[in-house]
C-alpha cells in the first residue's frame, strides 16, 4: 500500500462519524495503526496526526490524544494539535490537565491563540478562581477577549451561581463593542431560573426580545419552569403560560419537563381551564396524549373517588396505543379506594396486577410533582 493511500486511509477513518460510544475505540485504533505505518516509513504525517488527535478528542479520550503529542516528537506538532487536545480536556472539565497542556505549548514556543485560551476557560467553568486567573493571564499576553470568551465566563458565573458577577461580565462584553448574544442571555435566564428568581429570568428574556434576538429552548424552558415552580402561593402559572405560547409562536418546542411543570402548576391552584389550555398546547405540538399528562389529570377525579372519570382518561391513552404508567395506575387505585361505591368485580385486582407487573419488569417510573 502506497504512503499516499495510507495517509488517506488514516484521515478517512479518523474523520468517520462515531454513532455510539462503544464503536469509538476500534475506529481510533485503526486510525492509529495507519498513522504508525506512516511514521515507520520516516515520512512526514502531520495532517494525519491532527486527524488522529481529533478522533481521540471526539471519542472523549483526551489523555489518549495527549499521549500522541508526547510520542510524535519526530513530527512537527503545531498549535492546532495542542488546541485539539485542549478542547477535549475542556469537554471533560479537567482543569489541571488543560492548564498543564497550555504551559507545555508555551515551553515549546507554540504561542497560544484565542482558541487555546477559550478552551482552557471552558475547562475552568466549574472553578471561578481558576477562570479569573487565566482571564488575567490572557490579558497579560495582550490577547483581547472575543464573544466566545465572554460567553464562557458569563455561563460559568451564572451556573456558579454568581449572577451579579455574570451580569458584570456581560456589561464588559457590551463595553468592548461586542453585541449582546443569545447564548450569554440564555445562561442568565437559566441561572436566575435555577435560583428560583422567575422575575430575573423574565428580565433577561425581555432583554433578548428587545435586542431582536431569537431565544431558543435553552431560554424558554427555564423561564416557563421558573414561573410554574414553587408552592401554590409563589407559582404564577399564567405568566409561565404566556411564555409557552410565545415559544410556540416563535417555532420553539418546549420540553416535556417544562410542560409537565406548567400543567402541574395549574392543577395545584385548581385552575382547570388553564390545565385545558396546556392540553391544547400539547395537541398543537403533536404530543398528545402522554402518560405523564394523564397521570396529572387523573389526580383530581382520583381524590374524589371518581374511578369512572379516571377510567375514561386512561381509555383515551390506550386508544392512542399508549399504556398507562405507574403513576396512572396508582391514581386508578386511589380512585377505587375512595369510591363511595365498590367497583365491578375484578377491576381492583386487574389494576394491582398491572402495577405489580410494571414493578417486577423494572418499567415503573415514579414521577414527582415538578
Amino acid at each position: 500500500m502506497s504512503l499516499a493511500v495510507r495517509a488517506a486511509r488514516a484521515t478517512r477513518i479518523a474523520r468517520a462519524p462515531v454513532p455510539r460510544p462503544r464503536d469509538t475505540i476500534p475506529d481510533v485504533a485503526r486510525a492509529e495503526t495507519c498513522l504508525l505505518e506512516l511514521l515507520a516509513s520516516r515520512r512526514q504525517a502531520s495532517h494525519s496526526t491532527l486527524e488522529v488527535l481529533q478522533a481521540c478528542a471526539r471519542s472523549g479520550d483526551p489523555r489518549r490524544a495527549e499521549s500522541w503529542l508526547a510520542r510524535l516528537e519526530m513530527v512537527r506538532v503545531d498549535a492546532r494539535a495542542f488546541n485539539t487536545v485542549l478542547h477535549a480536556y475542556a469537554r471533560t472539565g479537567d482543569i489541571a490537565s488543560a492548564e498543564e497542556l497550555l504551559l507545555q505549548m508555551i515551553e515549546k514556543d507554540l504561542e497560544p491563540n484565542i482558541y487555546s485560551f477559550n478552551s482552557l476557560l471552558a475547562a475552568c467553568a466549574s472553578d471561578l478562581d481558576a477562570l479569573h486567573k487565566w482571564c488575567s493571564r490572557m490579558a497579560d499576553a495582550g490577547m483581547a477577549a472575543d464573544t466566545v470568551t465572554y460567553r464562557t465566563i458569563v455561563a460559568a458565573c451564572a451556573k456558579a451561581p454568581n449572577l451579579p458577577l455574570a451580569e458584570e461580565w456581560l456589561a464588559k462584553m457590551l463595553d468592548s463593542s461586542l453585541p449582546l448574544d443569545e447564548v450569554s442571555c440564555s445562561s442568565l435566564v437559566a441561572g436566575y431560573a435555577a435560583s428560583g428568581n422567575a422575575a430575573g429570568a423574565e428580565k433577561w428574556m425581555s432583554r433578548m426580545l428587545e435586542a431582536s434576538l431569537n431565544p431558543g429552548r435553552a431560554a424558554f424552558d427555564p423561564v416557563i419552569r421558573a414561573w410554574a415552580g414553587g408552592d401554590t402561593s409563589a407559582a404564577q402559572p399564567w405568566r409561565a403560560e404566556g411564555w409557552l405560547w410565545k415559544a410556540i409562536e416563535a417555532g420553539v418546542k418546549p420540553t416535556d419537563t417544562a410542560l409537565q411543570a406548567l400543567l402541574a402548576a395549574f392543577l395545584r391552584v385548581e385552575d382547570f381551564q388553564g390545565a385545558d389550555r396546556v392540553v391544547e398546547a400539547l395537541k398543537r405540538l403533536k404530543r398528545w396524549p402522554q402518560a405523564w399528562a394523564m397521570a396529572l389529570l387523573c389526580r383530581k377525579p382520583a381524590g374524589e373517588g371518581n374511578y369512572m372519570e379516571v377510567a375514561r382518561l386512561l381509555a383515551a391513552l390506550q386508544q392512542a396505543g399508549l399504556e398507562p404508567d405507574g403513576d396512572c395506575l396508582r391514581a386508578q387505585l386511589a380512585a377505587y379506594a375512595r369510591a363511595p361505591h365498590a367497583p365491578e368485580d375484578g377491576q381492583v385486582e386487574a389494576c394491582c396486577r398491572k402495577l405489580f407487573g410494571r414493578h417486577v419488569s423494572g418499567k415503573n417510573q415514579v414521577r414527582e410533582d415538578p
